[in-house]
């Protein structure tokens, strides 16, 4: 259970890059190239990714920080996308 809305936000990023690296070994076996790009209207949780450590989030549990270690090494790009324009929020 996320204590904060930017875990939970954080979780889904998560959810999502493992995804996305799944699909990215597939592509990789039949030799196409790509570049993961993974985009969240939760700034908090995109800062949380940007930098080393949880901060003052110390509930964070360490499994959700391997994020910094990927954008860090620049194996994926994780960037703010504003909520008015995320396909995602639209009804």
């Amino acid at each position: 259970i996320a204590q904060s809305t930017c875990e939970a936000e954080l979780s889904a990023l998560n959810t999502g890059v493992v995804e996305m690296k799944l699909v990215e070994t597939l592509c990789f076996e039949i030799g196409i190239d790509v570049t993961l790009r993974m985009r969240s209207d939760s700034l908090s949780a995109v800062q949380v990714t940007a930098k080393r450590g949880c901060g003052r989030m110390r509930h964070l549990e360490v499994k959700r920080l391997w994020l910094q270690e990927e954008t860090k090494q620049k194996r994926i790009a994780i960037e703010h996308i504003p909520g008015d324009v995320n396909v995602a929020d639209r009804r």
